[in-house]
C-alpha cells in the first residue's frame, strides 16, 4: 500500500512484527521503533523511498499474478467484499480516512494493540475460506527462501489477527519474475510473537526505552541437500537410529493396544504393571507402576 494510504493507528502491525521478531528488519529496530511510537522521532518519510514506491506501483499486477497461478478471486485489502468477512469474529473494523480515501483497518478482539492493514484477500472459487494476500517487491538476487524468512513474522502475526489458515507470500523479483507460497498459520508461533509484542507493547505504554531481548525462533524455509557422509556424529547417531527403529515401532504399537484397552470414562486403568491415567481433557499417559521392594 502507498505510504498514502498507510494509517497511523499508534498500534503494532506486520512491520512492527517483522521488527521484533528479527531485531533489524531493513534497518529498523526495536529501539528506532519504540522512538517513533513515544514521539521521540519522526517516521521516515517513504513518498521518496524507491523499493518502496516501485512495491505500490506493481501491488496490483503482483495479486493479478497470483489470481492468475493459483486460480483463486482476488480482493483488493482496501476494498474487500463486505459479507465475506463475516465468518471470522477475532477482530473488528473500522474505517481511517487518509489521502487517498478511507483504509480499514482490522484490530485484534484479544490484544487491542495487534492490528492489521494487509494488501489483499484471496478466495477459492465455491467456497468460503478466506486467506490473505501479501505482495511483496525484490530485486533480481531475490528469493522465496529469503523471503519467507523476511516476512514470516508478518504473515503469522496477520493470520493471528483474523483468525485465517493460511496466506499467500506473492513475491515480484526484478520485474522479471513471479512466484508464490503459500503460508500456513503456526499458533505455536504466533504465541511466541505475540509474547514478544505484548512486551514490546508495554514499552510504548509506560515510555520506558525496551530492553535489549532475543528475538523470535527464526524460520527459514527448507530447500537445501545436506551431505553429511563425512560426519562421524551424523553416523553414530544413524546407526543408533536403525538398532532401535524396530523396538521403537513396536513400543508404540503397544501403547496403541493398551490405551485401546482403557475405558474412556475410567480415570485409572491398572494392570501389574503398567498403569494408564487419563486427564480430564481425555488425554492419557502410559507409566509404569512402581513396586513396593
Amino acid at each position: 500500500m502507498s505510504p498514502s494510504k498507510y494509517i497511523n493507528h499508534g498500534k503494532l502491525g506486520g512491520t512492527a512484527a517483522c521488527i521484533l521478531a528479527h531485531g533489524n528488519h531493513f534497518g529498523n529496530t526495536p529501539m528506532t521503533l519504540w522512538e517513533e511510537m513515544v514521539g521521540q522521532k519522526k517516521p521516515e518519510n517513504l513518498d521518496w523511498k524507491l523499493p518502496v514506491q516501485i512495491g505500490i506501483a506493481t501491488e496490483d499486477t503482483n495479486m493479478a499474478f497470483l489470481g492468475n497461478k493459483s486460480g483463486y478471486d482476488i480482493f483488493p485489502g482496501d476494498k474487500p467484499v463486505n459479507d465475506m468477512l463475516d465468518r471470522y469474529d477475532g477482530f473488528v473494523r473500522s474505517e481511517h480516512k487518509t489521502k487517498a480515501g478511507k483504509i480499514p483497518l482490522f484490530t485484534s478482539t484479544k490484544f487491542d494493540w495487534a492490528v492489521a492493514q494487509v494488501d489483499g484477500f484471496c478466495r477459492k472459487p465455491g467456497e468460503e475460506a478466506i486467506r490473505l494476500v501479501e505482495a511483496k517487491h525484490s530485486n533480481g538476487f531475490g528469493s522465496m527462501e529469503k523471503s519467507y524468512e523476511t516476512y514470516y513474522p508478518q504473515v503469522q502475526h496477520y493470520l493471528g489477527v483474523f483468525g485465517f489458515t493460511h496466506g499467500a507470500l506473492s513475491c515480484i523479483f526484478d520485474n522479471n519474475r513471479h512466484e508464490f507460497m503459500w503460508i500456513r498459520r503456526d499458533d505455536v508461533y504466533i504465541k511466541e510473537l505475540w509474547k514478544k509484542m505484548a512486551q514490546f507493547w508495554r514499552f510504548v505504554q509506560t515510555e520506558q526505552p525496551p530492553v535489549k531481548t532475543t528475538g523470535v525462533s527464526k524460520k527459514v524455509l527448507p530447500v537445501k541437500t545436506v551431505d553429511l557422509t563425512q560426519s562421524n556424529s551424523w553416523a553414530a547417531a544413524e546407526a543408533d537410529y536403525l538398532d532401535n527403529k524396530d523396538a521403537a515401532e513396536k513400543h508404540e504399537a503397544s501403547k496403541k493396544s493398551l490405551k485401546a484397552l482403557a475405558p474412556a470414562n475410567a480415570v485409572r486403568t491398572f494392570g501389574k504393571m503398567v498403569e494408564i491415567r487419563r486427564a480430564k481433557n481425555g488425554n492419557a499417559s502410559i507409566k509404569p507402576i512402581q513396586q513396593e521392594k
